[in-house]
Formats: structure tokens, C-alpha cells, sequence
């Protein structure tokens, strides 16, 4: 690692670096804002239709494991099973964008 870190000292300014540590977070800190939203519409689901499991992995037509990856926040769908999950629960959802600088 540290010889990576020389690299990027040769190659970059300071300012550059910070600047793509700061996009690297804000990437992370939304990522991890969307597993954790939906991993949350999937235990309210869940409790609500009072389906276990096996039934949610049934009705979403997803493997044991990725279902597993959801509700624990640590999945990274593709777009189109973010829509046939939110699809499945009767869901739509809103986006607002803000600046994080």
C-alpha cells in the first residue's frame, strides 16, 4: 500500500487526492444509504404480509444467499432488481438529491 500511496503522491496534487478520497465516501455513504433503506422495506414487508424467509425469497424469485445479502444491507443489485423488489412490496421510490459539498 505504500508504495501505491509514493505513486499517487508522484502523480497527483494533494488536493486531487482529497478530492477523490471525498468522492470515494460520498460513493460509499450512498451505497450503503440505499442496501440499508432496503433492507429495512424488507423486514417491515416481511412483518406485514407475515411471510418468513423462504416465502420472500420465493416471492422475489431470488437465490437464499442474495436474499440474505439484502436484508443484511450488503447487497449490490442492479437497477432492475431494486424496481422487481420494490415492485413485489407495492412500493415506488422517491429520490431527492443534495449536495454533499
Amino acid at each position: 500500500m505504500k508504495k501505491f500511496n509514493d505513486y499517487l503522491a508522484k502523480r497527483l496534487t494533494e488536493s486531487k487526492i482529497t478530492q477523490i478520497n471525498s468522492e470515494a465516501k460520498n460513493e460509499y455513504n450512498a451505497l450503503h444509504y440505499l442496501q440499508q433503506q432496503i433492507a429495512i422495506q424488507l423486514e417491515e414487508y416481511m412483518a406485514k404480509e407475515d411471510i418468513g424467509f423462504n416465502e420472500l425469497a420465493r416471492r422475489l424469485d431470488l437465490s437464499a444467499s442474495q436474499l440474505s445479502k439484502l436484508r443484511q444491507g450488503k447487497a449490490n443489485i442492479t437497477l432492475s432488481t431494486f424496481s422487481h423488489v420494490l415492485s413485489i412490496m407495492h412500493k415506488q421510490p422517491v429520490l431527492r438529491f443534495i449536495n454533499t459539498m
